[in-house]
């Protein structure tokens, strides 16, 4: 009856030793499905077009290209047609603040009026109004992709005064109003690229694009950034991951090391 009773603890130990180490094992399975899942990754790129930075653009049209292959480094980790997820682009274009006046307008006072400004200061006026060029943009295509942006309109206004004198007890001045309307300012082309146009890039490596400017405008950088993939990549653990398994490591130790110690004691 002794003999039966302990074979049946010994049992009853066995199977709860069992369960412990199929958990156990469970467990493990799922970090190791964590680590490995995680050793895939994506490398960020980002290049300029072969336009460059900083140049002035006239009006007329420009092919560009944007070539990622020098920065898929070493080569033989990556295999056309390339893993890339989406791509973003941005033209970033400034006005050259120089354009023509096409139109003026000046409005002289009498030589001999002059109003009163607060005070006991007196101007005699002489307004202008400057009218600049037309709006400047640029126009990005992408394929069957299109992106515009422009000038924006704007008004400035100087003022000048010489002093000419005083008469009666005031402050005389020849006052000059200068109010220049037109476009000017920085603007930005920016988007995702369309499907067509990323999969024709993970093709080669390369992606074609035309500017259209119209007026003079100054390119200070075009972009193209985005993640692409390695086909085949040989990745050195991170301290953490190292970690992560050591301690997977000991677990399994001391599960062994459990199963053993409660081994059933062989009947004589």
């Amino acid at each position: 009856m002794k003999a039966q009773n302990s074979r049946r603890g010994t049992n009853d130990k066995r199977q709860h030793q069992h369960c412990g180490v199929g958990r156990l094992k469970r467990l493990v399975f799922a970090l190791i499905t964590v680590v490995t899942s995680t050793s895939a990754y994506a490398i960020p790129v980002s290049v300029s077009s072969n336009i460059g930075d900083d140049v002035l653009l006239g009006y007329s049209t420009y092919a560009g290209l944007f070539d990622i292959r020098s920065e898929l480094t070493p080569s033989t980790n990556y295999n056309y047609p390339l893993d890339i997820n989406s791509v973003t682009f941005e033209f970033t274009f400034s006005d050259d603040f120089n354009d023509p006046i096409r139109a003026s307008l000046t409005r002289r006072d009498p030589s001999d009026v002059y109003t009163n400004g607060g005070g006991d200061n007196y101007y005699n006026n002489t307004r202008v109004r400057l009218y600049e060029g037309d709006d400047e943009s640029a126009t990005l295509v992408l394929g069957a992709q299109s992106e515009s942006g422009q000038t924006t309109l704007r008004t400035t206004t100087e003022i000048n005064d010489y002093f000419v004198g005083r008469r009666d007890g005031r402050n005389l001045f020849r006052r000059t109003i200068v109010t220049t309307t037109g476009f000017a300012g920085d603007f930005t082309i920016s988007g995702t690229l369309n499907d067509a146009s990323v999969l024709d890039l993970a093709m080669d490596g390369l992606l074609d694009f035309s500017l259209f400017v119209q007026g003079d405008l100054i390119l200070r950088s075009s972009t193209l950034s985005f993640n692409v993939t390695p086909s085949s990549i040989t990745r050195v653990p991170e301290p953490s991951t190292l970690s992560l398994l050591a301690g997977i490591g000991m677990l399994s130790l001391v599960a062994r090391r459990k199963n053993k110690a409660i081994r059933p004691v062989r009947q004589a």
